[in-house]
């Protein structure tokens, strides 16, 4: 409601009428309750000083929202299954079970740690695309379509520390892309046309 209201403000500017404060609303029959918050439908007139502002004052900083950046949050889906197989060859792992017990001071690489053997049983499911998956865990979320037709949502739980090192740089530095290619789509299409090792190769080049 907020956005649209902002989108609508650019027109013009909001004349403003001042009006009295009305009592407050009683609750409505419609509300929603959960353990950690409760809804009810309210009124404007509810909301403390409303009709007390002076609104134009807003003008301004309204109409500049309007020139700046808009940014939105974007959430990969894969393709996966709870079993290894066929083209469902990827793990993706929870947070190590010993890890949550006490985490190492010194904690491995991704490549270390994917050929130490410390993620066997930590796999949640398994997906069709390394790369996909590999953006999925820099994104910090994502929601995999499972071949039994349901979806299931992934969240970020923690790290081994390394500092993150972009797959798009190395391969920049090897020439291996341009700076026009040097992007999520672009990498996927490199992957396509190169061997497993050489797209872990590249993954393996983020230490994170």
């Amino acid at each position: 409601m907020a956005f649209a209201f902002a989108l609508i403000s650019c027109a013009s500017a909001p004349e403003y009428k001042a009006k009295p404060i009305a009592k407050s609303s009683s609750a409505s029959s419609s509300e929603y309750s959960s353990s950690v918050s409760k809804l009810i439908n309210a009124s404007w007139n509810d909301l403390p000083g409303w009709y007390d502002d002076d609104l134009t004052a807003a003008w301004p900083a309204w109409k500049r929202s309007c020139e700046g950046l808009v940014t939105g949050y974007y959430e990969p889906y894969l393709n996966g299954s709870r079993q290894r197989g066929g083209v469902y060859q990827t793990p993706i792992h929870q947070y190590p079970d010993a890890w949550k017990k006490r985490k190492p001071a010194e904690l491995p690489s991704r490549a270390e740690l994917l050929s130490s053997g410390q993620l066997k049983g930590q796999e949640i499911l398994w997906v069709d695309d390394p790369v996909a998956a590999a953006f999925m865990q820099v994104q910090g979320s994502g929601r995999v379509r499972m071949s039994d037709g349901k979806v299931i949502r992934l969240g970020f739980a923690g790290t081994n520390d390394h500092k993150f090192k972009s797959f798009a740089q190395w391969l920049l530095d090897r020439k291996e892309i341009n700076h026009s290619t040097a992007t999520m789509q672009g990498i996927q299409a490199w992957s396509k046309k190169n061997s497993p090792q050489r797209v872990q190769e590249m993954l393996n080049a983020n230490p994170r």
